[in-house]
């Protein structure tokens, strides 16, 4: 997913996912990425969450 983004880069993540409030926050600690900021945006059933996070080096 963030493979080919520099070091330093933010990644937003859009998704209606149940799961990704669990998957993504364990994704991104385990590739040493910052902790992601998770906010929703709209209302059911048209709404998503939004994750942002800062791409690490390694």
């Amino acid at each position: 997913m963030a493979a080919g983004l520099p070091a330093g880069s933010r990644l937003d993540i859009l998704t209606k996912d149940r799961f990704a409030p669990i998957e993504i926050p364990l994704w991104a600690s385990r590739s040493g990425h910052s902790a992601p900021q998770m906010r929703k945006v709209g209302v059911w059933p048209f709404g998503y969450m939004v994750f942002s996070l800062v791409i690490s080096a390694a």
